[in-house]
């Protein structure tokens, strides 16, 4: 609950601006020790961004304007797939889950290689490209700007203390 209502309040912040920026939401978790923090951006209604949940769980997460059907977790049964452009640097495919979050589609790419991700994205200069591929097919493909993209994303990981090299 506590991310779904970061995500819209990180939504409306940013659909508030002329021109899109990356924004964090860090919130302390009153039952534990562990800080929730998202860092995101939106363009064209979709949204993009790097959330955490303490050290141990951590995603890029990609919401799209298709509307989410009961049935959209059925949609991991097909590979799904979360690619990303840095910059001009070659395409990154990572696994990812879809689900709903608010009744639009979600998709989240976690582990090792989404924090490596997380640091080409802290230091593009340009554009981070973000596209969808389910069952051999790319959709819902998508540029964001990258201002403010390394500050807010350290925020995220100092606040969740993620070890990063």
């Amino acid at each position: 609950m506590i991310r779904t209502m970061s995500i819209a309040t990180l939504f409306t912040t940013l659909a508030g601006g002329a021109q899109a920026q990356w924004v964090n939401n860090t919130e302390e978790d009153p039952f534990g020790d562990k800080k929730n923090s998202i860092s995101m951006t939106i363009a064209g209604g979709y949204g993009f961004g790097f959330r955490c949940n303490g050290a141990a769980e951590y995603a890029l997460v990609y919401l799209t304007t298709e509307k989410a059907s009961s049935g959209a977790a059925s949609m991991n049964l097909m590979s799904p797939k979360l690619k990303l452009r840095i910059d001009d640097k070659p395409v990154i495919d990572l696994d990812a889950k879809v689900d709903n979050a608010g009744g639009k589609l979600r998709l989240s790419a976690a582990g090792p290689s989404a924090l490596g991700a997380v640091k080409e994205i802290s230091s593009a200069t340009k554009r981070v490209a973000v596209a969808v591929e389910i069952a051999g097919t790319r959709l819902h493909t998508q540029s964001f700007g990258v201002s403010g993209s390394r500050s807010t994303i350290a925020k995220a990981i100092a606040a969740c203390e993620i070890p990063i090299d």
